[in-house]
């Protein structure tokens, strides 16, 4: 799996992290973590990409060990990583499936994935995960998740609309699908919160909410870049729609914060 994403690196930011929607996506994200305390705090990055989330932290004062299976992912990062955030930014190359190789100081406050990294692990493996990092995690932690709906209403219409009625429901009608990254193919699993409040059974949901149910797909960015203000039409909507929980199982990404059930 790490070739396939080493392959896309280089292209990564250009593609989506730069782009109209990737924006929209990502500022929604963040807009949730101001609303934490994150100066001081120590948090695990999965599935880093090129450290976007990363140095986002950093600026909000916060230490971060960044981990992900690419290693050209982590040279971007390295590029990107401001020299008064070195020693607030570490990197690992790191698969979530090898979470005991973890070379971590100490305990986190937040374990963090960002757009779709858990879609590319199985749920038996997301099981085991859940299991393993609990030793990781301060006892007042909590796992923070976006990931990929297994219902996203705009690839349903969309889709529909083109009488692409196989791709509309792809999500809903299949355990795993192929989905091509570059030249490569990856096996790709959708979820709803509740199997990943299953996953995690020994943790209870903080927050779920939509990101974004309003603002597309990234997929369709090439149409909203001529077509700007419908986007900051729909980012408008999506103020509004974010704080209800019903659409987060709608919408193309959905964030879930866990944290650990007390016994």
């Amino acid at each position: 799996m790490s070739e396939v994403f080493d392959s896309i690196a280089y292209k990564y930011d250009k593609t989506f992290t730069k782009t109209a929607v990737g924006k929209a996506q990502r500022i929604s994200v963040w807009n949730y973590l101001k609303k934490k305390t994150l100066h001081e705090k120590y948090i695990l990055e999965l599935n880093c990409g090129t450290c976007e989330d990363a140095v986002f932290f950093a600026e909000n004062g916060a230490n971060i060990l960044a981990t992900d299976i690419s290693a050209e992912m982590l040279n971007f990062c390295k590029l990107k990583i401001k020299p008064e955030f070195k020693d607030k930014i570490k990197l690992q190359k790191l698969d979530i499936l090898d979470i005991s190789e973890l070379k971590s100081s100490g305990k986190f406050d937040y374990v963090f994935s960002n757009f779709g990294g858990i879609n590319c692990v199985s749920i038996d493996s997301l099981i085991k995960f859940s299991s393993e990092i609990k030793k990781n995690i301060k006892p007042e932690g909590s796992i923070i998740m976006v990931i990929m709906s297994k219902f996203c209403l705009w690839e349903i219409l969309y889709y529909s609309f083109k009488l692409d009625f196989k791709t509309a429901f792809r999500r809903f009608l299949n355990k795993k699908i192929s989905v091509k990254i570059g030249d490569n193919e990856i096996d790709t699993y959708y979820y709803s919160p509740k199997k990943i409040a299953k996953a995690f059974k020994d943790y209870q949901i903080e927050t779920k909410m939509p990101v974004n149910f309003a603002v597309p797909p990234s997929y369709l960015n090439s149409f909203f870049e001529r077509h700007k203000k419908t986007l900051e039409f729909l980012i408008k909507i999506d103020k509004i729609l974010g704080k209800l929980k019903l659409f987060a199982i709608f919408s193309d990404h959905f964030l879930i914060e866990l944290k650990l059930k007390q016994e």
